[in-house]
This record gives C-alpha cells, sequence and structure tokens, in this order.
C-alpha cells in the first residue's frame, strides 16, 4: 500500500518546475548599427535599446539572485551576454564618433 504513496510522491516531485523557472531571462536583441554608416537617430536607438536590455538583465539578476548554486550561474550568463552587447555598441559608437567628429 506504501508503494502507490511514494510512486505519486516522486511523480510530484520530478513535475515541479524550479523556482527560478519563474524569472524569465532577456531575450531582447538589441539592433546594433554600424556605427561608421549610422545615422544619429539610429546611434540613440540603439542605445535607448541597450538600456531597456539592461533593465531587463537587471530584474532578470535580482530574480533568480536568491537561488544559490544555480541562480549564480545564470546571473553569469546573463551579465556576460550583456557586457558583450554593450562592448559591441561601444565599438559602433566608437566608430561613429569618427566619422562625426564626436
Amino acid at each position: 500500500m506504501k508503494l502507490p504513496a511514494i510512486f505519486t510522491l516522486l511523480l510530484l516531485g520530478l513535475s515541479a518546475a524550479p523556482a527560478w523557472a519563474a524569472c524569465s531571462a532577456p531575450k531582447m536583441e538589441v539592433p546594433i548599427p554600424d556605427g561608421a554608416t549610422a545615422s544619429r537617430d539610429a546611434m540613440l536607438a540603439a542605445k535607448q535599446a541597450l538600456a531597456e536590455y539592461q533593465t531587463a538583465t537587471q530584474s532578470y539578476m535580482s530574480c533568480i539572485a536568491g537561488f544559490a548554486v544555480k541562480g549564480a550561474g545564470m546571473q553569469d550568463k546573463a551579465l556576460a551576454a550583456l557586457r558583450d552587447t554593450a562592448d559591441r555598441f561601444n565599438a559602433e559608437l566608437r566608430k561613429f564618433k569618427e566619422k562625426n567628429g564626436g
């Protein structure tokens, strides 16, 4: 008689999603224009998109902060993606400033 109860508990445990699954990783793709040919408006739009991506990443990192080991790895991955995006934007911004004397 105890076997069905154990089996039921096992199934419930396997089907339950981990708490950190409620946190949504930012999936925003920041369109980064070519700084050598981009307009000022295009660069400003990319800057705004990057700021929104940064805000979404910070919210995500706050959400997963309480989940020790798994959360730490997820935070590292999110932060690395944000840094990569910011680095690509900054490289194009330098090109834009060189072209426009800024």
